[in-house]
């Protein structure tokens, strides 16, 4: 069958150099506006939807550290972490801001059950406390010139 479509005489004329190029500047423009479009797709959600998916997040990652916990191997342990931890990571998206947020909220509503504990409460608090200090600190540290040049 090959040869048939060698001597196959071609269709049509040839595209000129321009044609070529306008073409293919065409076709990265589109691309660039395809992914301008998924990220806003991903970006804005109802806040109930995000809501969701952060629980959702959270008794995953809850249920990867719950089931590293029961193996007796650490290899196991490692393995199992990643699998489901990479399994949450390639299903969805959620920013930043609200897993923290919902961190944060979740570690103020779990004070009173850690002051009970031997073990812990000192480093507990030392994470509430810090991440106060870096939001507030932030605003201070701040550059506004460049904020501003990015804007």
């Amino acid at each position: 069958m090959r040869p048939y479509f060698e001597t196959m005489p071609s269709f049509g004329k040839e595209l000129k150099e321009n044609r070529i190029t306008r073409t293919q500047e065409s076709r990265v423009k589109l691309e660039t506006v395809e992914a301008e479009i998924a990220a806003l797709r991903k970006a804005h959600q109802a806040a109930g939807v995000i809501f969701f998916k952060g629980i959702l997040a959270n008794w995953i990652v809850c249920l990867a550290v719950r089931v590293a916990l029961r193996c007796k191997d650490e290899v196991a342990k490692i393995l199992v972490l990643i699998l489901i931890v990479f399994i949450f990571v390639r299903v969805t998206f959620v920013p930043a801001a609200v897993l923290i947020g919902f961190w944060f909220v979740i570690q103020l509503l779990n004070l009173g059950a850690v002051v009970n504990v031997q073990t812990g409460g000192v480093a507990y608090m030392a994470h509430v406390v810090g991440f106060i200090f870096g939001a507030l600190s932030a605003r201070f540290l701040v550059d506004r010139q460049r904020v501003l040049e990015l804007a």
